[in-house]
């Protein structure tokens, strides 16, 4: 089942107050975001490997630092973007003896301060992954190669302390070319041979229309530059947003942060009201927010814009459960407007 949200509760207003008032100026001009370079001179090879796994970077385009994965005869180089400024970088090799099946996957990446330590499957079997430095990179490789009887579940980075800083569950990545949603496609005409695919565990589990075009769409934002900038965060798989007819408004981005942040500024706001005959509301708001750690930040596909920043999401919890809430304080700018087209009453839900 896909990540879905439906139109049929307030997300970004609940943490507001009633009142409208006025707001303060926008703030400073946002920053441009900046892809990460890769080093002058970028190590030659491997930087980790496992069992035919392994890990290794290069530079792209304009410089930018390029991840490159390979397994068994997969091999894929991904250029980290402008958006991409999470301290670990994750993907997955996975392949099977015939397209019906999966017999293996290499679990690979890069992670950098403040992550300390990555672990697959803390709470079963828990296997911690050596991080190797190279020299000249600030980044440290791991590569771990699972069988069919061992294949990991989870994937945690864990700061010094034992701070979670981030999870992703991997399951939604194992399924072969010919059972891409456990239903064959294939009949009994699957393609010759072994597979093996190089895989984005986070877009694998993304649920949103064009992915891709919402992230440019987000980061474009001027608000969400202001809070993001110089900052290292996590993108969790987006989320997918209908009317309650069906039809798609767009998604969501979640971002995460290591650890918590505090924001002043004006952002896009929107709600959804039980009686209205439209999608959402949406509108503008002077947001004071501390103790942030995670964001959803709402955006209308065919619109093509960001409608809606909510500052108050939960983030996950912390090795020793422990969960920081935001503290957020709105102050809303006028009338919200009606966007999104028409559409029916929403059920109720208890």
């Amino acid at each position: 089942m896909t990540p879905l949200r439906l139109a049929t509760a307030t997300l970004v207003l609940a943490a507001a107050g009633c009142g409208v008032q006025s707001a303060s100026a926008p703030g400073p001009p946002a920053p441009p975001l900046r892809a990460e370079r890769a080093p002058a001179s970028p190590p030659s090879g491997p930087i980790a490997a496992d069992a035919g796994a392994s890990v290794a970077v290069r530079a792209g385009a304009g410089g930018a630092l390029c991840v490159v994965a390979s397994a068994r005869g997969a091999r894929r180089a991904d250029c980290l973007r402008a958006w991409d400024h999470a301290p670990v970088v994750l993907r997955l090799v996975v392949g099977g003896a015939n397209h019906k099946r999966e017999d293996w996957m290499a679990v690979v990446g890069l992670a950098r301060a403040p992550v300390a330590r990555v672990v697959l499957d803390p709470d079963y079997m828990s296997r911690r992954l050596p991080l190797r430095p190279a020299r000249g990179l600030r980044w440290r490789a791991f590569a771990a190669m699972t069988g069919r009887h061992d294949r990991p579940n989870m994937f945690v980075a864990y700061d010094a302390r034992g701070k979670k800083l981030w999870e992703i569950e991997l399951s939604w990545s194992y399924n072969p070319p010919c059972m891409p949603k456990n239903d064959d496609i294939c009949a009994d005409h699957p393609p010759p041979g072994a597979w093996a695919e190089v895989r984005d565990p986070v877009l694998d589990q993304s649920g949103a229309p064009q992915p891709e075009t919402m992230k440019r769409i987000v980061f474009a934002h001027p608000a969400v530059r202001r809070l993001v900038a110089g900052r290292q965060f996590f993108l969790d798989p987006l989320f997918g947003w209908q009317k309650c007819n069906g039809e798609n408004i767009g998604g969501g981005v979640s971002i995460w942060f290591p650890y918590a942040v505090s924001f002043d500024g004006t952002i896009p706001v929107e709600e959804t009201r039980d009686d209205a005959k439209v999608a959402y509301f949406t509108g503008r708001a002077h947001a004071r927010a501390s103790h942030v750690r995670a964001v959803d930040v709402w955006v209308d596909i065919r619109a093509r814009k960001v409608v809606g920043i909510d500052l108050s999401g939960i983030a996950q919890e912390s090795a020793d459960g422990d969960v920081e809430q935001a503290d957020v304080d709105l102050d809303v700018i006028g009338e919200l407007r009606p966007a999104g087209g028409p559409d029916v009453e929403c059920p109720q839900t208890d």
